[in-house]
């Protein structure tokens, strides 16, 4: 870069003023040009970032809503699972209330 500087500089000195002064208001153009076209880039991609920024804060109340309906079925499961461990239980019982009572019966025979 600067050996490039270091060039456009020597031949500027050796160019007519005219052609000098041309060529130095081309390269402020262009230099402008291109300050306008990274500010363009650089709004477009503050744009595109912001609307990832937002999908990903959808995407993780989605994903939040989902983990709580998930813990909202597994307390769900739990409770099934107690009262089904609970009703076995008390069938267990009754069974063995009953086999205890037909024994004796039978043996009162």
């Amino acid at each position: 870069l600067e050996e490039s500087v270091e060039q456009a500089t020597e031949s500027w000195s050796s160019m007519p003023f005219a052609h000098a002064e041309h060529l130095e208001v081309e390269n402020l153009r262009q230099a402008r040009q291109a300050e306008e076209q990274l500010s363009s880039l650089s709004l477009a991609l503050s744009k595109e970032l912001q609307k990832h920024r937002e999908a990903n804060q959808s995407l993780a109340h989605v994903v939040e809503s989902e983990q709580e309906e998930l813990q909202g079925y597994a307390r769900e499961e739990k409770l099934m699972q107690d009262a089904w461990n609970k009703e076995r239980q008390a069938l267990a019982e009754e069974a063995a209330t009953v086999a205890t009572e037909l024994q004796r019966l039978a043996t009162g025979l």
